[in-house]
């Protein structure tokens, strides 16, 4: 059963994301890049890790760093977000791909 979810988004979406997901009794998981530590989506999740710099193209939008956070902090499933639909699309597929890995590398 899922109980974190990652969240690697900010902004608006995120704050309201992660309300729905505290109403529905599961764990928030927040990423944030070096800038935004003090944001309002980081203080109303369950758990936060950095992602890297400021710029998106750095951090919220690097597979690896998520797929690395989405491992060290247990999540088991990804919500992400609304922005940038054409890049999320691509990273869906690669995604979908590495939460079925886990679930079968944490079932054996």
């Amino acid at each position: 059963m899922i109980r974190k979810v990652l969240l690697p988004d900010r902004g608006e979406i995120a704050v309201r994301v992660l309300r729905s997901l505290h109403e529905a009794g599961l764990q928030g998981i927040a990423v944030c890049s070096d800038a935004g530590g003090d944001n309002l989506h980081v203080r109303l999740a369950s758990a936060s890790y950095a992602i890297g710099p400021a710029p998106a193209a750095e951090s919220y939008l690097r597979f690896n760093r998520i797929r690395r956070i989405t491992s060290r902090s247990g999540a088991g499933a990804i919500h992400l977000g609304y922005g940038k639909p054409r890049v999320r699309g691509s990273m869906r597929a690669d995604l979908v791909g590495f939460l079925v890995a886990e679930e079968a590398r944490n079932a054996a």
